[in-house]
């Protein structure tokens, strides 16, 4: 193909009509799919494949360092960030700045 702003106009006119019937096509298919009832288990097998899935296959720990000790226990952990969010704003307004 010869790059043409003839040819540009073309391709683009096709890309868009594509997308744009690739937009109903997924639409019509939720609608066909999802249309029969609530059905939790026919919403999900029809939307899994819709959703990005990144992470979900890698299950990674979680590892904090505190004084120099490696804390792998999860609920150790949740406590220890439950603590810091909890007095994090302890001493706020404890002074007032006077001018």
């Amino acid at each position: 193909m010869y790059k043409t702003n003839k040819n540009w106009h073309r391709y683009r006119q096709i890309r868009n009509l594509v997308t744009k019937i690739k937009r109903k096509s997924i639409g019509q298919y939720f609608i066909d799919r999802c249309s029969g009832g609530t059905n939790n288990k026919d919403f999900w097998t029809t939307i899994k494949p819709f959703l990005p899935n990144k992470g979900t296959l890698v299950k990674k720990n979680t590892v904090l360092l505190e004084n120099d000790n490696l804390i792998t226990d999860q609920e150790q952990i949740c406590n220890m960030f439950t603590d810091l969010y909890v007095n994090v704003a302890k001493d706020i307004g404890g002074y007032i700045y006077q001018i």
